[in-house]
């Protein structure tokens, strides 16, 4: 993908309008969740969340041997603070 860079206003309520080009590029939705992440450099980035299913789609197949351990919901929260 090729770097596509444009210039956009803050309005008053500090509102921004991702323009036309990028959300089509992006396939980004109304009512599409995006993630906005600063860093230290003065930049920031935007990237849609990932649906229910992406996320599952990329987990098939991580998982290449069975086990008897039966994940509970406190496990997989610690698991995902260590790795973010």
């Amino acid at each position: 993908m090729t770097d596509l860079i444009v210039k956009i206003k803050i309005d008053k309520r500090g509102r921004l309008t991702i323009p036309a080009k990028i959300r089509k590029k992006l396939h980004i939705n109304p009512g599409d969740k995006l993630i906005i992440k600063v860093i230290e450099d003065n930049s920031i980035i935007i990237r849609k969340n990932p649906t229910k299913k992406q996320v599952f789609e990329e987990l098939v197949g991580c998982i290449k041997e069975p086990s008897n351990i039966k994940p509970e919901p406190e496990m997989i929260k610690k698991i995902w603070k260590q790795n973010p």
